[in-house]
């Protein structure tokens, strides 16, 4: 007799191997294969019948499952002047909770947030402008992956050019701006 071991259940995308004993005359994989080894692609039961070299045959089965990796939506908000950007992270999935989301930029962990069997959903927020990695992880240890922009947005900026005055026609006055900032138009079309 030959054994092929114990059930496989592994996340989507993962290469499985399937090997069979070695020393016998002819191998016949339920998926075709005509040798000692097959790799398994989708779901379902895979079968090995062998031939010894006296023409004796032995069979064994093993099932293989693709377990789905998470899928997940994202979206964002800008960050209006700063810090108060968001990624909202919503679950379209239906592999097996809870799940650890972990948000990454630049190779490093920003924050984490569990989505558990009641919540479908996690939103992270106090983010600056730039590009952030969401990794989905559910319990089975598959993982997906998604990235997403925080785009920068100005923010409402005011000025004050002090009280109206009133002056004598002729009279040459000089309007100050604030200072700090990148460029200035003014109503009669000066840029200074």
């Amino acid at each position: 007799s030959i054994d092929l071991g114990g059930d496989i259940s592994v996340c989507a995308g993962t290469e499985v191997v399937l090997e069979g004993p070695e020393g016998f005359a002819s191998y016949e994989w339920s998926n075709g294969s005509t040798e000692s080894s097959t790799i398994a692609t989708v779901s379902g039961l895979y079968n090995l019948m062998v031939t010894d070299s006296n023409g004796c045959m032995t069979q064994d089965n093993i099932m293989v499952v693709f377990t789905e990796n998470p899928a997940f939506q994202l979206s964002s908000t800008p960050a209006v002047g700063g810090l108060d950007g968001t990624v909202s992270v919503l679950l379209l999935t239906s592999s097996q909770g809870p799940y650890q989301v972990a948000l990454t930029q630049n190779g490093q962990v920003i924050e984490t947030a569990e989505i558990g069997s009641l919540t479908i959903a996690a939103e992270f927020d106090g983010l600056a402008p730039g590009f952030y990695i969401v990794t989905v992880t559910d319990a089975n240890g598959c993982t997906s992956e998604q990235g997403i922009d925080v785009a920068f947005q100005c923010g409402d900026v005011a000025i004050d050019l002090g009280e109206n005055i009133t002056v004598c026609e002729g009279t040459v006055v000089t309007l100050e701006g604030p200072e700090g900032f990148a460029s200035y138009e003014w109503s009669n079309g000066s840029t200074e």
